[in-house]
C-alpha cells in the first residue's frame, strides 16, 4: 500500500450507508471520518471528538484472531482511559 493509500483509506458501502443514516438522525455534527487516534495506532471508521466515541464497521476477518482480540482490548483500555470514551465494534461471538 502506498503512503498516499495509507492516508487515505477507502470508504466501504457500510459505511456509506452508516453515515447516511447516521446523518438522518443527526448526528454527524462534530464527527470525524478517517482521523488517525494518536492513543494508539487506530483508524475508526466514524469518530465523534468531542463526545469521545468510536465506531469501526470491519467484521470477522479483522476482529476475531487471537491477535485481533488482544489488539482490540487495548484499544478497549484506550478509549475507556480517554476520559470515559467508548467504541462501538465488532465482537467475535
Amino acid at each position: 500500500m502506498s503512503y498516499r493509500a495509507h492516508l487515505h483509506p477507502a470508504v466501504s458501502q457500510a459505511e456509506i450507508d452508516v453515515f447516511c443514516e447516521l446523518s438522518k438522525q443527526g448526528l454527524t455534527t462534530g464527527m470525524t471520518t478517517q482521523k488517525m487516534l494518536m492513543l494508539k495506532v487506530t483508524y475508526p471508521d466514524f469518530f465523534w471528538t468531542e463526545q469521545k466515541k468510536a465506531v469501526y464497521l470491519d467484521g470477522t476477518p479483522v476482529h476475531c484472531t487471537d491477535r485481533a482480540e488482544r489488539r482490540d482490548a487495548e484499544i478497549d483500555g484506550v478509549f475507556e482511559w480517554f476520559a470515559g470514551g467508548i467504541w462501538l465494534g465488532y465482537r467475535c461471538g
